[in-house]
């Protein structure tokens, strides 16, 4: 289902790929990033970050398969790049720090381009 996911967001498809991701009884980090990334780079870089902070504010409650990882922060700090969420991008930048993955370069470079 991630497959169908990340095809259908990577085409543009954005709702086609909500409601795949909606409809998955069990999601794991890669279903996350790749609905993300598809929305901030797409046309939805607010729902991506809508959305990111919903994954956030569960995060001390959600099993390990989908806890956040760089590819989480990097698509995240894309789509507050694309709207000028700079307080948002910092955000981001906390937790990340927070995940311990603030050193990552692409995590790094996802920082400078913000």
């Amino acid at each position: 289902m991630t497959t169908l996911l990340d095809s259908y967001a990577k085409c543009g498809a954005l709702a086609s790929a909500r409601k795949v991701f909606d409809g998955m009884s069990v999601r794991d980090v890669a279903t996350w990033n790749a609905l993300l990334a598809g929305l901030a780079q797409g046309t939805e870089p607010n729902l991506a970050l809508a959305l990111f902070h919903r994954l956030a504010r569960s995060f001390r409650d959600l099993p390990p398969r989908e806890e956040p990882n760089e590819l989480t922060i990097v698509a995240v700090l894309f789509a507050c790049a694309q709207i000028g969420a700079l307080q948002d991008g910092l955000g981001v930048h906390v937790f990340a720090r927070m995940l311990g993955v603030e050193d990552n370069v692409r995590v790094c470079n996802a920082l400078i381009d913000m």
